[in-house]
């Protein structure tokens, strides 16, 4: 792989963490009736899912000339979605549950914004412009 390559690569891999996260369970809740799991599409995830398939989707079909539009949104989606799974990440940590209620936070929350973190680095990356080496000579 070439180092030209790797923004593209780093986009896609976090576009598709955000999907899998998307999917995976959010909040766990636990009380003496029983537990409770809170998946991500049954709230704020349907969001991030249709949002890391857009910049899936611009990552993998951007041209070459095209480079700066697309990773600039790319980058502004990126942050978007990392906030998104950000408060709903502190709105869970901030819960205060009653007595034998427990309350954790699931791996949907935990990989989410690391995959908009990987996202954001990639599009940011290929927002840069290039640098020309310097002849020593």
């Amino acid at each position: 792989m070439k180092i030209t390559d790797l923004p593209r690569a780093l986009a896609i891999l976090g576009a598709i963490i955000i999907a899998v996260a998307s999917a995976l369970p959010w909040v766990y809740l636990q009380t003496p009736e029983g537990g409770f799991t809170r998946l991500g599409l049954q709230g704020d995830g349907l969001m991030t899912i249709i949002a890391a398939a857009v910049l899936l989707i611009g990552a993998v079909f951007s041209r070459s000339d095209g480079v700066k539009r697309f990773s600039l949104s790319g980058a502004i989606l990126s942050l978007l979605i990392g906030i998104v799974f950000s408060v709903d990440l502190f709105q869970v940590l901030s819960f205060t549950p009653e007595a034998d209620t427990t309350v954790r936070v699931g791996a949907g929350l935990i990989l989410g914004p690391i995959g908009a973190l990987i996202s954001l680095v990639g599009c940011q990356m290929r927002c840069a412009p290039a640098v020309n080496p310097v002849d020593p000579a």
